[in-house]
C-alpha cells in the first residue's frame, strides 16, 4: 500500500514539474540551475544583445563624477562582451588570453588606429593560429566600437579584452 502511494505521489509531482531541458538534451541541470554546454558555457547569455551598431558609447574617462564614470565604464565593458566572438580555433586549443588593445579615436568617435599593446596567454607555447585568431578578434572588436563625439580633438582609450571559455 505504501509503495502504491509513493508511486502515485511521484507521478503527480513529476507532472507538475517540467524537465524538458533534461529530456530534450543529453545534459543534466540541477533544479533552479541553468543548463550548461560543454566547458561551462550557458545556453542563453545572461544579457540581451542590443542593436549595437548604432549605439554610441560614452567617453567615460572624461566624466568628472566617479559614480557616473563607473556606470559608463560598465556600459562599455558590456558592449565589449556583446561584440566578442570566441574564435573556434582558440576554443579547440582551450586557449585563454587577455589582450590589451589601444584605440585612437577621431573627434567623431570612430576608431582611427588600433594597436595591440600586450597579449598574455594561459598556455606557455600557444598554437600560432589560435593566438593570431584571438589577436585578430580583439582588433575586430576594437574597430566596431563607436563613441560619442567629443570636442575637436583626437582621443585614445586602452582596454583589456579577456578571452575565457569558462
Amino acid at each position: 500500500m505504501k509503495a502504491l502511494f509513493l508511486v502515485c505521489l511521484l507521478l503527480s509531482v513529476s507532472d507538475s514539474f517540467k524537465v524538458s531541458a533534461q529530456v530534450s538534451t543529453n545534459s543534466y541541470a540541477a533544479p533552479g540551475m541553468p543548463t550548461m554546454l560543454q566547458r561551462g558555457l550557458p545556453i542563453n547569455p545572461p544579457f540581451k544583445v542590443k542593436p549595437w551598431l548604432t549605439e554610441r558609447l560614452p567617453r567615460f574617462w572624461h566624466t568628472a563624477d566617479s559614480l557616473a564614470r563607473q556606470r559608463q565604464a560598465k556600459q562599455v565593458a558590456l558592449a565589449l562582451r556583446q561584440r566578442v566572438n570566441y574564435p573556434k580555433v582558440a576554443l579547440q586549443c582551450q586557449l585563454e588570453a587577455e589582450v590589451v588593445v589601444s584605440v585612437k579615436l577621431t573627434p567623431t568617435g570612430e576608431p582611427q588606429r588600433v594597436v595591440i599593446r600586450k597579449a598574455a596567454f594561459t598556455l606557455p607555447n600557444p598554437a600560432p593560429e589560435a593566438a593570431d585568431a584571438l589577436r585578430i578578434e580583439a582588433i575586430r572588436v576594437a574597430q566596431l566600437l563607436r563613441f560619442q563625439p567629443y570636442a575637436d580633438t583626437a582621443d585614445s582609450v586602452v582596454f583589456p579584452l579577456k578571452f575565457s571559455y569558462l
